[in-house]
């Protein structure tokens, strides 16, 4: 990493969505260095996980998994998420004898209905904490930005791809979009939240009824904040 430049690093849940954005965020992020930290996982998901230890956690992971990074050198931290559907009523969370939950536009059917309104009660209120976080540590400015109900929808418009088709589609989207970056930006302006709707009102906005259950991302703030300065 060129000494003259601060660190952006991007928090991501999984191998494909750091294959979807890695090149195009490069290329809008030219001032700075850009790293992914892959988690493998959603941290917001995890039963140890709570609205009190999550930036410990987060804080951790960093530095576990980035030691040669020193904390002077981040001018930003970016946390993706899939939202997952999880602040429906629990009244739209179906029973039915799905192998896995399945994402629709008015409900999540699942086959044991019961832990899904856990996941969602637990999770929902996780990522509130996080959607309010200004920093990490002190002074390293950190944000928190959603793909509803996830990646895979807001990028291929498929909530429920098969995982075996996860990394080709995602390779797919690196190559159409690498090199069309203005064509990424008029995507994610067709699935951004409401015109108008800033940071904190697009979390509002994402927590209301089905929102969450829709095809709606707010990267898009960040995404055109990148691009207007391009």
């Amino acid at each position: 990493m060129p000494q003259s430049k601060k660190v952006v690093l991007f928090i991501v849940e999984g191998i494909c969505d750091k294959i979807c954005l890695e090149s195009i965020l490069k290329q809008m992020n030219e001032d700075n260095a850009l790293l992914f930290l892959v988690m493998n996982g959603d941290v917001t998901s995890d039963k140890h996980t709570t609205p009190s230890n999550v930036l410990k956690k987060l804080q951790e992971e960093i530095a576990r998994n980035r030691k040669e990074i020193k904390k002077k050198d981040y001018v930003r931290i970016v946390h993706l998420f899939d939202v997952d559907g999880v602040f429906i009523p629990e009244d739209s969370v179906v029973e039915t004898s799905v192998p896995k939950p399945i994402y629709r536009l008015d409900c999540i059917e699942a086959n044991e209905r019961s832990k899904i309104i856990d996941r969602n009660n637990r999770k929902s209120a996780i990522l509130l904490r996080l959607a309010t976080s200004e920093r990490i540590w002190v002074d390293i400015p950190y944000e928190a930005y959603f793909f509803s109900c996830n990646l895979d929808h807001v990028l291929h418009n498929d909530a429920n791809l098969p995982n075996e088709e996860k990394v080709e589609k995602a390779e797919e989207f690196e190559r159409r979009y690498e090199k069309d970056i203005d064509a990424f930006v008029r995507l994610l302006d067709m699935v951004s939240t409401p015109h108008g709707v800033d940071y904190r009102k697009s979390w509002d906005f994402i927590s209301e009824g089905l929102n969450s259950l829709n095809r709606y991302t707010n990267f898009s703030l960040y995404i055109r904040k990148l691009y207007s300065n391009g």
